[in-house]
């Protein structure tokens, strides 16, 4: 009673959407209900499109919440813990693939009430009208009636077709069995509801179907993971046995023959915007793995052309993987600080597990490091912070062997899109603090990542940077010119 209290407005604005449809509009009974099905799933598109946001979200997130899973695994607490800070910082919103099914709870719950009154409240009003449907079942009496069980039977199939293109691939399997279960468990209470009910469902699902067609175009599905590839570099046909020296205070000098590296079963991962940029990306992956290796060997898998989404919604990058051919092999100068930078990352990536191929290649000074395999999450860590504190060891360890080159420790091109990530919040902050006239303060960061916020507004007429706080929460604030001290 206290429900039935709570929703009788509801219950009152459906009540004369029913009738305005019937007398209005002129539509049988049981078509008003499935034209007010629809008007109802019109009303949740924006509801829709934050779920398609969050399962956005989670889908291309499942590669760091699956390693926080496993790290966690034996602390449940902790598990919990983390992926809620996660989804903090992440902004995901794990609940909203829910909302649909919230607000769509009242509103069954309000035309149940009123299908239960039609007898009495509706019909005397309209003596003449019918309500019958298909001349099958009676809208206000019970599925168990007359045609009703074949009603039933289409709603069923209807929700587990439904069920079927909504489910979220990061549910589990026995999360989804229990999804597909539950229309089939509750046959038994939907035969003592009306029939009108069944009705309404059965449009709501069909909508669902077709809004789950559309959805699978827009929502990125989860990429198969790499071949598992091993933590050394590519077999070398060809090598020095000679074990490498200490890194000097000039640029090494390679010892032995150029080292010629098989390049078969090598591989690297990219994405961008069109299937053109994320074969160049990947073709530069690829090169740092190989240094020296012919263009004209790699072949291209094209795992997802991409999406360009509509109106933001559902975009999707290009994903393509580059394999160098079988066969092929590459001529490399590796020098002895590249041998030793590579053989340091390797045995750091040893030591927590991170199950990568390594390779180091040096020019004009600087040698870099990359890093590509399957734990690659784990080797960045939480916004870069663990391949950052590999960077500042591995420089650490050859400055103190008198080495002057700078080492650079990069995965799958993360450098690169933590900059561009970096200078686009730069970006943001700047336009804020330029239209509201008040300073913008980011999220603490590492000295690397204040010095990229900085280089990428020095241009900026119309802010000033600077950096405030103690290590390790110092932060970038982006301050107006015209308040800037």
């Amino acid at each position: 009673m206290i429900v039935a209290g709570i929703l009788t407005p509801l219950e009152n604005v459906m009540t004369h959407v029913l009738e305005w449809l019937h007398v209005t509009v002129g539509l049988p009974w049981a078509w008003s209900i499935v034209v007010l099905t629809l008007i109802v799933r019109i009303l949740l598109v924006p509801v829709a499109v934050r779920q398609i946001h969050s399962m956005q979200s989670l889908q291309m997130h499942a590669p760091e919440m699956k390693a926080i899973q496993q790290r966690w695994k034996g602390d449940r607490q902790r598990q919990q813990e983390e992926l809620m800070k996660f989804y903090k910082e992440n902004k995901i919103n794990p609940y909203a693939s829910c909302l649909p099914l919230v607000f769509q709870i009242p509103i069954f719950i309000a035309l149940y009430y009123t299908l239960r009154h039609f007898d009495t409240k509706i019909l005397p009003k309209y003596p003449h009208s019918s309500v019958d449907w298909l001349h099958l079942v009676n809208i206000t009496e019970h599925t168990a009636v007359g045609w009703g069980p074949l009603l039933l039977v289409i709603y069923v199939v209807s929700q587990l077709t439904s069920s079927y293109f909504m489910s979220n691939q990061m549910q589990s399997s026995a999360q989804r069995a229990m999804i597909m279960v539950l229309p089939i468990v509750f046959v038994p209470i939907w035969l003592r509801f009306p029939s009108g009910l069944m009705i309404y469902w059965v449009t709501t699902n069909l909508w669902t179907t077709g809004q789950g067609l559309v959805s699978r175009k827009l929502i990125p599905r989860p990429t198969p993971p790499p071949k598992r590839t091993s933590r050394t570099p590519p077999k070398e046909a060809v090598a020095s046995n000679e074990p490498a020296a200490a890194p000097s205070s000039s640029r090494p000098v390679r010892t032995g023959p150029p080292r010629r590296v098989k390049a078969d079963g090598v591989r690297a991962e990219a994405t961008g915007e069109t299937v053109g940029e994320a074969k160049w990306a990947a073709l530069r992956e690829l090169e740092q793995l190989v240094p020296g290796l012919d263009r004209e060997s790699v072949r291209f898998q094209v795992l997802s052309e991409g999406e360009r989404g509509l109106l933001g919604v559902g975009y999707v990058p290009a994903h393509v993987i580059a394999h160098a051919a079988g066969g092929t092999s590459a001529t490399t100068d590796e020098s002895e600080a590249a041998s030793s930078a590579r053989e340091f990352v390797t045995r750091i990536a040893d030591a927590i597990g991170a199950d990568v191929t390594v390779a180091a290649v040096e020019r004009e000074g600087v040698v870099t490091v990359t890093c590509a395999g399957v734990d690659l999450g784990l080797l960045i860590g939480k916004h870069g912070q663990t391949i950052d504190a590999i960077q500042y060891l591995a420089n650490a360890v050859s400055r103190t062997a008198g080495a002057e080159h700078e080492i650079v420790v990069d995965a799958a091109g993360y450098r690169a899109r933590r900059t561009a990530s970096l200078a686009a919040v730069a970006r943001r902050s700047a336009r804020q603090a330029a239209s509201t006239g008040s300073p913008v303060e980011l999220d603490p960061m590492t000295a690397v990542e204040r010095k990229i916020v900085h280089e990428a507004l020095k241009d900026d007429p119309e802010v000033e940077t600077q950096s405030e706080g103690k290590e390790p929460n110092r932060y970038v604030v982006v301050v107006p010119s015209h308040v800037a001290v």
